[in-house]
């Protein structure tokens, strides 16, 4: 009796008159490129507030525009909601903004978006969320096309307040100062494109 034929490993040819599948070149944008004048990252999210909402896993937040690059308002639970954006990198200027906005909300949830991160207000943020009732995150925004078409913007989680029953390090007790603590920071899951350079 002879054995079954092994399958072929050769790849089978596209139908006859069908098109092969394109395939489009995936590439990066700087937020700075998809909001160009600074405020409209603002602007954007009063109006599209959902993927905020939905990287932070927070109920839908809803905001009033302000104008500016501060955004206020409460989550479907009633918690008081603070944005402050930055197209650009995280500058001491915006630390400055949100910790003022953050008092005056008294405690809530307080989100400091931002095309790229300075490490120094990462590890800031880190040590406020330990040190402070309000609820500190830190969320990148980048943007991503198809070769021409039209940039999507890509929100990702990048600094978190600690998980409920955290233990404190050593280094808090002795006053070290803040840094970076990997409880406190989610993986990007979001790989990066090769650069169009």
């Amino acid at each position: 009796m002879t054995p079954p034929a092994a399958p072929s490993a050769a790849p089978s040819a596209p139908a006859a008159g069908k098109a092969p599948t394109v395939i489009g070149r995936l590439s990066r944008v700087r937020a700075s490129e998809l909001w160009p004048e600074g405020r409209g990252l603002a602007a954007w999210l009063a109006a599209t507030p959902d993927p905020l909402s939905e990287v932070l896993g927070k109920p839908p937040f809803e905001f009033a525009s302000s104008g500016t690059n501060i955004l206020l308002g409460t989550s479907a639970d009633q918690q008081a909601v603070c944005v402050a954006c930055e197209v650009g990198p995280t500058s001491d200027e915006g630390l400055g903004v949100l910790l003022r906005v953050a008092a005056v909300q008294e405690g809530g949830i307080v989100v400091w978006v931002a095309g790229e991160m300075d490490d120094a207000h990462v590890a800031a943020l880190s040590w406020l969320n330990r040190s402070t009732m309000p609820r500190y995150y830190l969320v990148r925004v980048t943007g991503v096309r198809i070769e021409s078409s039209a940039a999507a913007p890509i929100f990702e989680l990048v600094a978190r307040p600690p998980r409920a029953g955290a233990p404190a390090s050593a280094s808090d007790a002795e006053g070290a100062g803040p840094r970076r603590r990997v409880e406190d920071h989610v993986e990007a899951h979001v790989a990066e494109p090769p650069s169009a350079d």
